[in-house]
């Protein structure tokens, strides 16, 4: 199986917007999402722009599997601490998972961004939770978890570091 993560390209933002339905979907049985009279999820399109707006703080990829998009990753320094990578939203396609590509597409993140990172978790959200403490269990052993209160919803933090390859 081959795994990729590419750049999402401004003119691919449309191709985000499209997925980024699928993901609000998984996520509705965590937290308030209501279909609007056009049968779409509603969320702030502005939200995702800073993804080219501001460069060298985020990065958004696609996920490839064998060529085939199979969901996207949305990385950026943590506006509270910008020492720290965060994983702002992750999104794997369902018939995608449970196959190794979330924690491959982990790695391969780890690899291009070492340093301080945290992952946050919808405290509800009890399988993104098991998945995330594996995939850092076999990256580090240090590394805490915190329950914290972020824009009225519980999130799990937990915080790591890696330390580049030389």
């Amino acid at each position: 199986m081959n795994i990729e993560i590419s750049s999402i390209d401004k003119r691919q933002k449309k191709t985000l917007f499209n997925i980024y339905q699928l993901y609000i979907y998984e996520l509705a049985r965590y937290f308030d999402a209501a279909l609007n009279m056009d049968g779409l999820f509603s969320f702030n399109r502005g939200h995702l722009e800073k993804y080219w707006d501001k460069k060298g703080v985020h990065w958004p990829y696609f996920i490839h599997v064998n060529g085939e998009l199979a969901g996207f990753c949305l990385l950026r320094k943590y506006p509270y601490n910008d020492q720290r990578y965060d994983i702002e939203q992750f999104f794997v396609l369902s018939r995608y998972q449970g196959q190794g590509i979330g924690s491959s597409v982990f790695n391969l993140l780890l690899e291009q961004y070492p340093g301080k990172w945290q992952i946050r978790v919808m405290e509800a959200n009890l399988p993104a939770l098991e998945f995330w403490t594996k995939c850092i269990a076999k990256k580090t052993t240090k590394s805490s978890r915190e329950l914290e209160v972020e824009f009225g919803a519980n999130m799990h933090f937990i915080r790591f570091g890696l330390i580049a390859k030389k």
